[in-house]
Order: C-alpha cells, then structure tokens, then sequence
C-alpha cells in the first residue's frame, strides 16, 4: 500500500511541475508604422464690415479681418496665399493694385477694365472704383504682397517660418488712395471687394 502511494505520488508531482514550466513569459518586440498627412486649417475669428464711408471724402472707419493659420507642413508644403477681387463691367478681375491698394467697386453700375486699370495706379478718370492701402499685422507670421505671383497674381503670400500656428490681420485704411475717390464721380451705392484667404498643397 506503501509502495503504491508513492507511485501515484510521483506522477503528480511530476505533472506539476511540467504544468508550471508551461507558462514561461513570451516577449516579442512590435514595430508600428503610421503616416501623418500633412494638414493645414483656416478659420476667421473676426471681421469689422460693412463701413459707411463719408461721401465728402471717401474715409471710413477702417476695416479688419483675423484669421487664425494652423499647420504641421509649413511652407514646405503648402502656399498661404490671400487674394483679391472685384466685379467689373464685363467680368471679374483681382483687386489688388500693384502696391498693394484694395479697391471698392459698386455692385449696381460695376466699373469699366478702364477705371479699374486708373484705380489701381492711382491716375484719374476711376468711375465708380476706388482703392485703400492695405497691410497685414503679423501675428508671428510672415507677409509679403506679391506682384503677378505664380498663378494667383497680385496678392499677400503668408509664410510660417517653421511656426505651427499664427494669426493673420488683413487691414484696410481708412482714408482713401489719391485720386482714386470723387464725391462727384462715384455714384452713391454700395461697394464692394471680396478677399480670399486659400491654402494650396504644393
């Protein structure tokens, strides 16, 4: 009875044993690839219009519009372009001169290519067309007005500088460019320019 106890002993203390070596931690290392696109967003935050200009002498109050930039691809990957534009007698055409200057056309009787060709250099005979100076506040951006520039024409390039994120204040004077508004020239009306804030992929 002895000698058959210990016999059936053994084998479960063997099995035992076997049993707890079974369950050895495993390691293994686990390598994960993923691509993040490269992304850009826009959102206007704020704007300042409509204005009422003084039809004495064509000043406003001045006009403004925030937009807040994000990006993870900079400028190596996307342009940050703000354009312009008005609607003409016969069309439509970008309003900005080549100095930077936005112009205003009245929306009933839209001025001729002629008028808005004068406006834009400043020279007389601007019917119905008149133009402000422009600037943009940097907000850890950096602008610059481009004349003709790639295929979006005159316009304001926006450049990150390796920023992440900034804001961009588009600024309209409040006082009129010379020889661009005429109290007995531009009829009373409403007037109208359309900026464009685009953010293109390279």
């Amino acid at each position: 009875m002895k000698n058959n106890l210990i016999k059936f002993l053994i084998p479960i203390f063997c099995l035992l044993l076997f049993s707890s070596c079974s369950y050895a931690d495993t390691e293994e290392d686990v390598v994960v690839i993923t691509n993040v696109p490269y992304t850009a967003s826009l959102a206007r935050t704020s704007t300042s219009a409509p204005v009422t200009v003084d039809p004495m002498t064509g000043v406003h109050s001045g006009l403004s519009t925030v937009f807040t930039l994000q990006s993870n691809g900079g400028d190596d990957h996307f342009d940050y372009i703000i354009k312009s534009y008005i609607d003409i007698d016969g069309g439509r055409v970008s309003a900005y001169g080549d100095d930077g200057r936005l112009l205003f056309a009245h929306t009933t009787n839209p001025p001729t290519a002629a008028a808005v060709s004068n406006a834009k250099t400043g020279t007389i005979s601007n019917k119905n067309v008149f133009a402000y100076p422009t600037d943009i506040a940097r907000g850890g951006t950096r602008p610059e007005f481009k004349v003709n520039y790639k295929d979006y024409g005159n316009c304001y390039a926006i450049f990150l500088d390796g920023l992440v994120s900034g804001t961009v204040t588009h600024q309209v004077s409040g006082t009129p460019c010379s020889n661009t508004y005429e109290m007995s020239v531009d009829e009373a009306g409403t007037y109208k320019s359309t900026i464009e804030f685009t953010i293109v992929a390279k």
